[in-house]
């Protein structure tokens, strides 16, 4: 089940009603830039984000790597974490706006309802270019890949273009992450791909690894410095 089904396959989950209280809890998940999940039907890839404002005019998602094909005007699916649990909802895309470094902001319109899910959220961080390391194990050497998010479960990479390997969904690989001195080698398995990307799975026996946990924290927190004025 991809992102777009699980999201909205049960009409019975909770809902929290537009009557001043979706837009109220969207406002302040923006003031602390909580992350999220952008999905749209004809994406094979979801990506990962920031609620960066909402108003009555719309609900404005910062996406730091955004996907390749167009967002204007097509219906997605937004998710985030609230109390501990996944939620989200649905909406049409009413605005694209480039921003530097090829990100963009996309502005949806403001739900009716939030769809609240039973489940605990898988809290994805984007990765702001240049600040974490990784690479795919290939034989003997590392091969270089740019990390697009990152969470407990898995990892979003893109080869460059020149080096885009042809690896089947349920294959697996050794990737190695870098950040700040902390690093940390994990097995994951290619679960979706979208040209030069692979979202990849996590494969752990255990409980995670402290370095990842380490990892995803900084990140987490420089996501956070961001939101302070």
């Amino acid at each position: 089940m991809n992102d777009w089904e699980d999201m909205f396959a049960s009409a019975a989950r909770q809902r929290v009603r537009r009557d001043g209280v979706a837009l109220e809890t969207l406002r302040a998940l923006c003031e602390t830039n909580t992350p999220c999940s952008l999905m749209a039907a004809h994406m094979a890839l979801s990506s990962a984000g920031h609620l960066r404002s909402a108003t009555s005019a719309g609900v404005v998602v910062h996406l730091l790597h955004p996907p390749r094909s167009p967002l204007q005007g097509a219906l997605v699916a937004l998710s985030f974490p609230l109390a501990g649990k996944s939620a989200g909802f649905t909406g049409p895309v009413l605005w694209v706006a480039e921003q530097d470094g090829g990100s963009l902001d996309v502005t949806l319109q403001v739900p009716e309802a939030l769809q609240l899910k039973m489940r605990r959220a898988s809290v994805r961080v984007p990765v702001p270019s240049g600040t974490m390391g990784a690479a795919i194990l290939h034989g003997e050497s590392l091969q270089p890949v740019i990390a697009i998010d990152l969470s407990l479960q898995g990892i979003l990479v893109e080869f460059r273009e020149s080096e885009v390997p042809d690896i089947e969904e349920g294959h697996r690989r050794m990737v190695a992450l870098k950040l700040e001195g902390k690093s940390v080698l994990l097995e994951a398995e290619v679960r979706r791909r979208d040209g030069p990307r692979y979202g990849m799975a996590f494969i752990t026996r255990d409980d995670r690894p402290r370095k990842l946990i380490e990892i995803l924290t900084t990140l987490q927190y420089r996501w956070s410095e961001r939101a302070v004025p």
